[in-house]
């Protein structure tokens, strides 16, 4: 598609389509237009805009563009474009990749169902998802049509350490804990019954502790002597992140609440604007820089809220961890 709109320009091309290709183009017409503005040759910006208001096209929602590709606004689309971009092969802007780019193949074999395509063909949706920073949720919402419960998988090691080996960040201003909050009381409850479940996030090199500061307190008092830690090479001022409001101490809720909100702010934001807001980051790290909740745990949450309502309140007040409610629900349902 978009070969045939930047170099091919066949004005013949779009009346040879089948119903079932122009259906395919439709249905993915966001897709397509997204990929168009990732050109990076300024030539391609007033086009660009002319086309945009002609059809009235609106920034994306959900993930979607809010218009509806009918047959004969494909076909003004098309000839639009053939006649006002330059005819030559472009340039695109490609965010840095890793080395190496590990592909979930069950994920590319629903693709490849869905798109009636090969699994090499659906390699280009995949990079094209991971580019716009939409891969998770296009795995989500494949794998929910298809009947399959999906569940991030995390890169992140966990280790299990001595408690005097991680520290305090000596420029830490948030450090009000409130200790006879019900939230914190909590909290230190389900630590002394069932451990530490969810792992306190400090930094690789010096060891301060970025995210879960109240479960470290709590261990402290428990008198707990090896805790789990996550250690994450941070590439912004982790202290943006420790002296912020959202605490580890904040309820759930509220965390997820500002997840949500801020995600589907982001994605309503243009590339370029999304690009210079994230400066380099994934949307993945981003939220988690502002948020605190992690990809896996806003997935795991979702898993429960769609699962048990009882488990996920239990969560959302505070009285449970989401790893906590996840595993029981796996427990429950005879998975691991």
């Amino acid at each position: 598609m978009i070969e045939n709109i930047t170099e091919i320009q066949d004005s013949n091309w779009v009346l040879n389509l089948s119903a079932d290709e122009v259906e395919k183009i439709e249905s993915d017409f966001w897709l397509v237009w997204m990929k168009l503005k990732q050109i990076k040759e300024p030539e391609i910006i007033q086009p660009l805009l002319k086309i945009s208001e002609f059809l009235s096209i609106k920034e994306m929602k959900d993930g979607r563009l809010n218009v509806k590709m009918r047959n004969v606004e494909f076909k003004h689309f098309y000839s639009m474009c053939i006649s006002l971009i330059p005819k030559k092969k472009y340039q695109f802007i490609y965010p840095k990749r890793k080395k190496e780019n590990k592909r979930d193949y069950e994920f590319l074999k629903l693709l490849a169902i869905e798109y009636k395509e090969s699994i090499h063909n659906c390699e280009d949706y995949y990079d094209t998802f991971d580019e716009l920073g939409i891969l998770e949720d296009e795995k989500a919402k494949l794998f929910e049509k298809y009947g399959i419960i999906y569940s991030p998988e995390s890169s992140d090691i966990i280790e299990i350490v001595n408690i005097n080996l991680i520290i305090e960040h000596p420029k830490r201003t948030n450090n009000k804990i409130k200790s006879n909050s019900k939230e914190y009381i909590a909290l230190k409850e389900n630590i002394k019954r069932f451990g530490l479940l969810e792992p306190i996030i400090v930094e690789e090199k010096t060891n301060y502790i970025v995210c879960g500061y109240s479960k470290y307190q709590c261990c402290i008092e428990l008198g707990v002597k090896k805790v789990q830690v996550i250690k994450k090479i941070f590439k912004f001022d982790i202290l943006d992140i420790i002296n912020s409001k959202l605490d580890s101490s904040t309820l759930i809720s509220e965390q997820v609440n500002n997840y949500r909100k801020l995600r589907q702010e982001i994605l309503n934001f243009g590339y370029k604007k999304r690009r210079a807001l994230m400066n380099g980051l994934s949307m993945r790290d981003y939220l988690f820089q502002q948020t605190g909740i992690s990809q896996t745990q806003y997935y795991r949450l979702g898993y429960i809220e769609k699962m048990d309502s009882e488990i996920y309140n239990k969560v959302m007040e505070g009285i449970i961890s989401i790893n906590q409610g996840y595993l029981e629900l796996k427990r429950l349902n005879g998975t691991t």
